[in-house]
């Protein structure tokens, strides 16, 4: 959870100018999108144990699945 809150901390750092950190910003939103879906698999499917933060969080670019695939 921690590294989840620090990675979401430095990518709204990026957000102020969106056009030109474009690249971070999705990079980011990869890792955020690869904390939630390795927490759901430890959980077992079991939604209850993933904290508020994780089910508020979205994405500011469209995010490619292939990328989220193992």
């Amino acid at each position: 959870m921690l590294i989840f809150l620090r990675t979401l901390n430095k990518r709204n750092t990026f957000i102020s100018n969106i056009s030109s950190n474009r690249d971070q910003i999705i990079c980011h939103d990869l890792h955020l999108s690869m904390g939630i879906k390795n927490r759901a698999k430890i959980t077992k499917g079991e939604f209850n144990f993933i904290p508020e933060e994780m089910w508020d969080w979205r994405p500011i670019f469209p995010l490619n699945n292939q990328l989220l695939r193992n």
